[in-house]
């Protein structure tokens, strides 16, 4: 059961990201917004794809094999999360909220894993 909800949670996650970009720039939501929105919102997409990159080198096993890098994996989760679900206001529409539920579901994912080291 903990693994059904496991991979319910990455799919959610993934499938949420994919959503917001598909929702905001094939849609043209982002085409809409002044400049420094669609700066905004491009730096919450880019934080977004570090938390994937981020939770990607949660399943290698390099990273935890070393203490120093758990240490500099671990203090990437917070700064990265909270530039994401700051910058995501930024955006219109669906694709904000979207891309904010795909963001806390990779936070939480990545914080359980941290604590489970």
């Amino acid at each position: 059961m903990d693994g059904l909800l496991f991979i319910g949670m990455i799919a959610v996650a993934l499938v949420g990201f994919v959503f917001a970009c598909k929702v905001s720039i094939a849609n043209g939501q982002l085409a809409k917004l002044p400049v420094w929105r669609r700066v905004v919102f491009s730096v919450a997409l880019l934080g977004a794809v570090w938390q994937i990159v981020l939770f990607a080198l949660s399943w290698s096993h390099t990273v935890f094999a070393d203490y120093h890098l758990i240490g500099l994996w671990t203090r990437m989760l917070l700064p990265s999360f909270v530039t994401v679900a700051v910058c995501t206001f930024a955006g219109r529409g669906s694709s904000r909220w979207w891309l904010l539920a795909s963001s806390t579901c990779l936070f939480i994912l990545c914080f359980f894993t941290a604590l489970s080291v």
